[in-house]
């Protein structure tokens, strides 16, 4: 298995904060789905994040939670909705909305607020690991603690302007999730078994592979070729390791590496479709929409819309 130790000597983390999101009792917030491994703390209040396919998590101040790229998900918060502060009821870019609330955030009441961030992992030269986390990570901190006193530190410097803030705010993001995989790895014994695979170098190449080259004609059979493994060996082994098929993970590299063409390309769909490793536009357009839960031309219009 993947220890803590190894992992922290292998890994580059970036976060990047972006919105300061609050939700009533009567207002269900949606935060997603994003392209980006999401990054959400409780500031003050308490609620509920829902993410499809998972049972609700309740969560209070100091609740730190990581969610999968392109996972739907849902903030509701709890209380009396007439006592939340007006400003607070819409999601706005952090540093403007804590410079309002200041340091009082932790004696909400009333509705959560919540601060977010997309965050990207890279492991041994392998971009975006969090991508393919398998299920939301989630961890409680509390006052003194080092989660705690990190985000106190985060607040006062997005209240204030002073030179190397932004430095200052990413290093401090950085302790935050190090700390929090720390506890996820503690619960589980030192192991982050999503990550198992990226140890095994015979995997973490084939991983890597998919990675890097989604629209390659992938079968079982040949990736087992990579790893010089018989196809029910590898089979087996992608599996216990990573938490699903390898021709699953290939279906989802594949969808998501298209998302990313949609939104940051003018490349029309059919072009994207056989780029990433699809016969027929008509079956990437079904792949696609079961997955993003929109077809690829509304999934595009919408996001540049934003």
């Amino acid at each position: 298995m993947l220890s803590l130790d190894v992992l922290f000597e292998n890994l580059d983390i970036t976060v990047h904060p972006f919105l300061l999101c609050c939700a009533e009792d009567e207002t269900t917030l949606s935060l997603g789905p994003r392209d980006e491994a999401t990054i959400h703390y409780v500031l003050g209040g308490s609620g509920t994040l829902s993410f499809e396919g998972f049972p609700p998590i309740d969560v209070e101040a100091g609740a730190m939670v990581v969610a999968p790229t392109g996972m739907k998900h849902k903030l509701k918060g709890t209380g009396d909705p007439s006592q939340m502060p007006q400003f607070l009821r819409q999601c706005q870019p952090l540093d403007a909305g804590l410079e309002e609330l200041g340091t009082k955030v932790q004696d909400l009441k009333d509705g959560i607020a919540v601060a977010c961030g997309t965050v990207d992992v890279v492991y041994r030269g392998v971009e975006g690991i969090f991508n393919y986390l398998p299920e939301p990570i989630v961890v409680q901190s509390h006052t003194g603690d080092v989660i705690w006193h990190s985000f106190d530190l985060i607040i006062r410097e997005m209240t204030r302007t002073r030179p190397g803030s932004r430095a200052m705010l990413r290093i401090l993001f950085q302790v935050c999730l190090i700390e929090m995989l720390r506890q996820h790895g503690e619960s589980k014994n030192g192991e982050l078994q999503w990550l198992h695979a990226l140890n095994k170098p015979r995997l973490s190449k084939v991983l890597e592979c998919i990675i890097e080259n989604p629209g390659q004609p992938y079968t079982l059979e040949s990736l087992a070729g990579q790893c010089a493994m018989s196809r029910s060996t590898f089979a087996a082994q992608f599996k216990e390791s990573f938490g699903r098929s390898a021709m699953d993970f290939v279906k989802e590299v594949r969808l998501r590496a298209s998302a990313r063409m949609l939104i940051q390309t003018d490349i029309p769909i059919k072009t994207i479709s056989a780029r990433i490793g699809y016969d027929s536009r008509s079956h990437f357009t079904h792949a696609f929409s079961e997955f993003f839960g929109s077809s690829p031309g509304k999934y595009r219009e919408n996001n540049n819309a934003q």
